[in-house]
């Protein structure tokens, strides 16, 4: 069998409780449990000796303290006038009824010998080893239980965090998909190219994209490392947003945790002469609450993944620019100021020398020839 941690869980000083014992009256072997309350000075029917091993003979002569169960049981009745009242389960507890006679269940009216992990409820706040030789009430065959709860534990790792649990539904592929995708809207194509994402969320126009990059395939290429440059600058944003809110969170469990704990085991002390906590609102009120701000709790160890991940894009972000960081040394605060007044200065140093080397020449190369054709034209027109 597979072992696996759990979580044990009790109410303070618990106090066991009779249930329906697992031998039924309407079963065969019911028989031989009753055989072996009654003192046998012949041993007992060989189909009934196994029992004898699992309820052996007990010395006990007082009846542990229990908490009055109030589920449902196997009654057997003893109607049988001027006998010892021993009590009477109600009705609505019964299950089933059994009447108990001298031809019928006769072992229930004679009984010398308790055994081990069974006991007799009579409906009220005393259990019996055996019955008394003279009874009469409704007695039921129960077995005590402590009350105790087991919860299983599965230990939650990070990679746990970061992969789709199973019972997490998942897309069916579509036929003209090689993947499959959580939006039902959204595939791969042919070439593994997405499509089908909604014009509200997309960031640039693929009509325009195209266009440009088949006329200006320059300015596409600067335009997509301008995109991927603020898609990342947003992913680390949105990194530190989740752990700004994440680290608020576990900050305030881990303290509101601790709260609940020591009022829990405060009021458990005040209330100790009432029986605790739970004997105040009844047989069962556990419940637990899950650390997981603790240390290797699941909130801590997606906090110190995000803590890396926000640390590995940071130290992967960046680019080494001498000129950036000349300026910073030098110029300090004053740093975009200057930057303004330089970058003004260049653009118009680039127009003068475009107009003084360009613009200037190529008009009065213009003038002259026009005026050289006006003269040559004049003087045609007098020797004429």
């Amino acid at each position: 069998m597979h072992s696996t941690d759990c979580i044990v869980c009790s109410q303070p000083r618990p106090m066991p409780t009779p249930v329906r014992s697992r031998i039924r009256p309407i079963s065969p072997i019911f028989k031989c449990i009753l055989e072996l309350f009654v003192l046998q000075t012949q041993p007992v029917h060989h189909t009934c000796l196994e029992f004898q091993w699992d309820y052996p003979p007990a010395t006990l002569s007082t009846p542990p303290p229990f908490m009055v169960p109030d589920g449902t049981f196997d009654c057997i009745v003893s109607e049988i006038t001027g006998r010892i009242k021993v009590g009477d389960i109600a009705g609505v507890n019964c299950t089933t009824v059994q009447f108990a006679n001298v031809t019928r269940y006769s072992s229930v009216l004679n009984q010398t010998i308790s055994r081990a992990d069974l006991w007799w409820w009579c409906g009220t706040k005393v259990i019996y080893p055996t019955l008394p030789a003279n009874w009469t009430g409704t007695c039921a065959l129960v077995q005590l239980i402590m009350p105790f709860y087991v919860f299983p534990v599965k230990e939650t790792t990070f990679q746990d965090l970061i992969t789709p649990h199973p019972h997490v539904a998942r897309r069916a592929k579509r036929s003209t998909s090689p993947a499959g995708s959580f939006d039902s809207h959204v595939y791969l194509d042919a070439i593994g190219v997405p499509r089908g994402v909604p014009d509200e969320f997309k960031a640039r126009n693929q009509i325009a994209s195209g266009i440009e990059s088949f006329f200006f395939w320059w300015v596409t290429i600067n335009k997509n490392v301008d995109w991927i440059n603020y898609i990342y600058y947003n992913q680390q944003r949105f990194i530190n947003f989740t752990w700004d809110a994440i680290t608020g969170l576990h900050e305030q469990l881990d303290k509101t945790s601790l709260m609940a704990w020591q009022n829990r085991m405060a009021l458990d002390m005040i209330l100790a002469e009432e029986g605790g906590v739970c004997r105040m609102f009844g047989s069962a009120c556990c419940t637990f609450i899950p650390n997981n701000t603790a240390p290797d709790g699941s909130v801590s160890k997606a906090l110190a993944g995000l803590t890396a991940l926000s640390q590995e894009l940071g130290e992967n972000s960046g680019i080494a620019d001498p000129f950036t960081t000349w300026m910073d040394g030098m110029f300090g605060k004053w740093k975009n100021a200057i930057l303004s007044i330089l970058t003004t200065l260049c653009v118009l140093t680039m127009i003068l020398v475009l107009c003084g080397c360009c613009c200037i020449p190529c008009i009065r190369g213009l003038l002259q020839r026009l005026i050289d054709t006006a003269l040559r034209e004049t003087s045609i027109q007098g020797n004429r």
